[in-house]
């Protein structure tokens, strides 16, 4: 949920930030999406996975019902966004998260940061 609402503040912060602070491009804004489309099918599917399945004994007795498929697609959905955006991830500014931390720690590893605190 905070997930959510974390999104929605970012969006809406950023459609009111005048024009001259900065602009924000498209692979930004894909991101934000992707991340709030993430969020809000993975509370779906929890929710949906909770009424669709009242219990291992009532589900032996009624079959599979309408709900459950409904929750199916919904999961399928919430899985094909967390795809996307695993796959846009490396493209993107917030790459650098991983990428940044990589190199830290093999520079730490090499010996980088005590050769130059050495010298100094």
């Amino acid at each position: 949920m905070v997930l959510i609402l974390g999104c929605l503040k970012a969006i809406v912060d950023r459609a009111q930030r005048p024009k001259e602070a900065g602009a924000s491009t498209s692979f930004d804004w894909i991101f934000v999406w992707l991340l709030l489309f993430v969020g809000v099918t993975g509370l779906a599917t929890e929710i949906l996975r909770f009424v669709a399945d009242p219990g291992a004994h009532a589900a032996e007795q009624a079959g599979q019902t309408g709900l459950q498929y409904f929750a199916y697609a919904v999961y399928f959905v919430h899985l094909v966004f967390v795809f996307d955006l695993l796959v846009y991830l490396p493209y993107s500014k917030f790459a650098h998260i991983v990428y940044r931390t990589v190199a830290l720690v093999y520079s730490e590893h090499m010996g980088r940061n005590e050769v130059g605190m050495e010298k100094a």
